[in-house]
This record gives structure tokens, C-alpha cells and sequence, in this order.
């Protein structure tokens, strides 16, 4: 927690942090009670807030974030004897319908020497809005963003998208498949050098798709580009004043999901490849707004 313990005639802050969590397009609401007695079944307090997204850190990871203003009036948290105390706990729940996350904590909260008597606030539905992250569908969709001490960086891991991948890898698997069916059965010497450049091609595809990594550090007039697989990368500075055009080019398809490769064209005609495979037009299109607002 942030504050630990809360405060009467203060704020109760803290970060839920679950071990896996889908994300939840309505939100949660979340309850701040004080229990009198340790079978009580209605609260002597309580407090709801509604929070309506999970923010994201820098490594990525979802939390939900949680604020109350306790007023002076409530009670402190008191551990007593079996029939009598004041426990103070913590519930939250998704909004959205079938999502199943569901949480309940005992938290400590206490007169302190921060408690401010003239605080009084009334129990409330306010909702809690978290700042927002800009770059949310970017993170969820495996893509990294963190502030460096010269810039910002964009990390796009090895095989961020190994199902769309495989799929993509299946359909090329069967072409070649099928290619060289045709050479068994009806040997026609012409198709032997076409079925050994397409099994290349697919060696390379496979490779290419689950070990092809890069990463793109924005400064201020230039962009630093690390690309490769495996142990072999390879980085390129381009210069921001040299940028003639940034292209978006399809990367293949499967069903009605379309992968694009995000590049710089540079005013000698020379191309940058910054990214692969960025999921969707719409979430190619905001990354690529991303990158070039940060210059």
C-alpha cells in the first residue's frame, strides 16, 4: 500500500496489484467499511469509489489504483476481544459483466499525527479518475514504452503475437506442402527450384516471426534503432532532419487480422525498419503518432 496505515481525518492509499488480471472495460468499484464488531454484517462506515481503468508501470504490469478521504469523525482501526472490535477492509469488483475479479483485504487504519481535524468528508459514488496512460493499448498489446534519461524508447519483444504468428506460419507451411506434393507426383524438374526457395523462405519466415526483436530510442533529433535475432542486432542512428516519410506496410493477414511493419523512408531513399508486425491498422497508425510526438 501507499499509506500504510490509512488515516482517520486523512487518505487511504494503495495499489492492487493482482497476479493476472483481464482488463475491464467498465471499470471497478471499490468499498473502504468499518466493521464494529467481527460479525457485523453492515458497516458503522463505509466509502465506494469507482476507478475506470488499470494503469499500467513501466514494466507493464496492470494495477488498480485506490483513494479515499477518510473524515475525522470515523473510527480508527481496534483490535478487541472476540465479541467487539473495528476492522477495516478493503473490497473491490469488475464492473463488467462475466469478468469474475473479485477481491476482498483487512487494511490498518488509525489516528495518526497527519490526522486533520478539519477534515469531514461524506460517504460518496464519486469516481476516482486515474490519470490516464496514453500509451495503454500499446503496452497491452505487448509493445514496451519507458522514459530513458535521454528520451523515450519504444521495446518490441521476440514473438509478442506467437498465435497470429503461427496461424500466418501454417498457411505458408501448407503452400510449400502443397508444392512439393505436386513435385512427387507429377516431377516436373522445373517446380525443384521453386519448392527449395519457398522452404528457405519459410526457414526464414519462422525465424524471422518468433526471434526478430527491435527496439527505438526517440532523443530530441535523432532516432537510435536495435534490430536482430538472437544475438545478432544491429543499430542504426537516423537522424530526425533526414526523414522524408513513415510508412506502414501490410505484413500479412490471417482472417480479418492485419499485421503492419512500421518503417522510415529517408530523403537518400533508403528504409528504416522500426518495428514488425504491430497488430491491427488502428494500433499500427497510434504507434506510429506515438513515436513521432515524442521527438
Amino acid at each position: 500500500m501507499a499509506t500504510c496505515p490509512g488515516v482517520v481525518g486523512g487518505e487511504f492509499r494503495a495499489a492492487i496489484r493482482p497476479d493476472r488480471i483481464v482488463p475491464s472495460p467498465n471499470g471497478y468499484e471499490i468499498e473502504l467499511a468499518c466493521y464494529t464488531e467481527a460479525k457485523s454484517i453492515l458497516p458503522s462506515y463505509s466509502d465506494r469509489r469507482k476507478v475506470p481503468r488499470e494503469l499500467l508501470d513501466s514494466m507493464g504490469t496492470a494495477w488498480i489504483p485506490v483513494l479515499f478521504t477518510i473524515p475525522h469523525s470515523a473510527p480508527s482501526t481496534m483490535i478487541g476481544s472476540e465479541n467487539y472490535s473495528q476492522n477495516w477492509k478493503l473490497k473491490i469488483h469488475a464492473l463488467a459483466a462475466n469478468h469474475g475479479y473479485r477481491a476482498e483485504f483487512d487494511v490498518p487504519i488509525y489516528l495518526t499525527d497527519e490526522s486533520d481535524g478539519q477534515v469531514h468528508v461524506q460517504p460518496s459514488d464519486n469516481e476516482f479518475v486515474a490519470t490516464a496512460d496514453p500509451y495503454t493499448r500499446l503496452r497491452a498489446s505487448g509493445i514496451g514504452v519507458d522514459e530513458s534519461p535521454t528520451g523515450r524508447a519504444f521495446t518490441f519483444p521476440a514473438g509478442r503475437h506467437l498465435g497470429f504468428a503461427t496461424a500466418m506460419l501454417v498457411v505458408q507451411a501448407c503452400f510449400v506442402v502443397a508444392i512439393g506434393v505436386a513435385l512427387f507426383y507429377l516431377w516436373k524438374p522445373g517446380l525443384i527450384p521453386i519448392t527449395l526457395m519457398l522452404s528457405f523462405f519459410l526457414l526464414w519466415a519462422i525465424v524471422d516471426v518468433f526471434f526478430y526483436r527491435s527496439q527505438v530510442l526517440i532523443e530530441r533529433d535523432r532516432l537510435t534503432v536495435r534490430s536482430g535475432w538472437l544475438i545478432l542486432v544491429r543499430m542504426r542512428v537516423v537522424e530526425l532532419k533526414d526523414i522524408e516519410d513513415w510508412i506502414l506496410v501490410s505484413a500479412g493477414s490471417w482472417g480479418s487480422t492485419t499485421a503492419f511493419n512500421l518503417s522510415v523512408r529517408l530523403k537518400s531513399k533508403a528504409t528504416v525498419t522500426l518495428a514488425k508486425r504491430i497488430l491491427t491498422e488502428a494500433l499500427a497508425k497510434e504507434l506510429k503518432s506515438a513515436i513521432k510526438q515524442s521527438r
